[in-house]
């Protein structure tokens, strides 16, 4: 990793991902405003050590709203001090919710329902794989089958628009 030589930080790099999944379960709505901030705090310690530059951030978080009434909230790090590596995505909804936990030995999705005093949580067990190795070969494959893509054109320039607005919420607060 060689921080802005190679095009950004923790959220070009993991929060790419993480709000494609989130933007795809959301249905992509249109984004009304958004906040974010960054840091540099890891990388520092790690170039004073280690001689390498960290000229890009290493923590990320953002705070996003949606035309539609709902919002989202992002943390996004590289190197943190954590226990286990952890990706988690937890939907709140009015009616039910989902959360979804990948650390270096499980990965578990629940949803949360309610029931007429308390809350009932089921394990969601033996997830399909996708049928797909990557986003690319599928663009391939749709080409080939005069189809449309699993990932659209539009989903792709609303999530690259995301993050444009996001890094200018956090060059703004720098």
């Amino acid at each position: 990793w060689q921080g802005r030589l190679q095009g950004g930080g923790v959220l070009l790099d993991l929060g790419t991902h993480m709000l494609d999944r989130a933007l795809y379960i959301l249905g992509f709505p249109n984004v009304s405003r958004v906040m974010c901030n960054t840091h540099r705090e890891l990388g520092k310690i790690q170039e004073a050590t280690e001689g390498y530059d960290y000229s890009a951030e290493d923590f990320a978080t953002a705070l996003i709203q949606f035309a539609n009434g709902s919002s989202l909230q992002l943390e996004v790090s590289f190197g943190s001090y954590v226990e286990e590596n952890l990706v988690y995505l937890d939907i709140y909804g009015s009616k039910a919710g989902a959360s979804y936990r990948v650390t270096d030995t499980s990965e578990t999705v629940k949803v949360i329902q309610p029931l007429l005093d308390a809350i009932s949580v089921s394990e969601i067990k033996g997830l399909p794989q996708p049928k797909i190795a990557t986003p690319v070969d599928d663009f391939i494959d749709a080409l080939a089958e005069n189809r449309t893509p699993l990932i659209t054109v539009e989903q792709s320039l609303k999530l690259m628009e995301l993050l444009s607005q996001l890094k200018e919420s956090a060059q703004s607060r720098a």
